[in-house]
């Protein structure tokens, strides 16, 4: 536990002289929990140069799916629309992709997200 507000959990995966560890942090008094991944050589030779990473690729389904809702920004290219907030009704069956572009973290694909849904409706 960090606190009593947030509880920090880790997992740690190695293959191959490649160690992954996601360090995720729940909070206590919110539904959210974010988390960052770290990539680490632990083998001595170079490892093969990693790519097309999906910090998450998930499927949300099941009897409701449609109240699903995808809360995110634009991200940054310079443009009076830079972190411009959208909101994005996840529908069944559509793939939806947010990468940035050119090497920079925030380039048009923001890298924040919220998940939001509404029970009963």
């Amino acid at each position: 536990m960090l606190d009593e507000a947030r509880t920090e959990r880790t997992l740690v995966w190695a293959s191959a002289g490649l160690q992954v560890r996601c360090a995720a942090i729940e909070y206590h008094r919110f539904p959210v929990t974010e988390w960052t991944v770290y990539f680490k050589n632990i083998g001595t030779n170079d490892t093969p140069i990693l790519s097309d990473l999906a910090p998450l690729d998930s499927q949300f389904g099941g009897p409701g799916a449609r109240r699903f809702v995808l809360h995110h920004n634009r991200g940054d290219d310079c443009s009076p629309e830079s972190y411009q907030p959208h909101e994005l009704p996840l529908s069944e069956k559509r793939l939806h992709k947010f990468a940035p572009v050119g090497g920079r973290p925030s380039h048009t694909g923001f890298p924040y997200f919220n998940l939001a849904w509404r029970k009963g409706a």
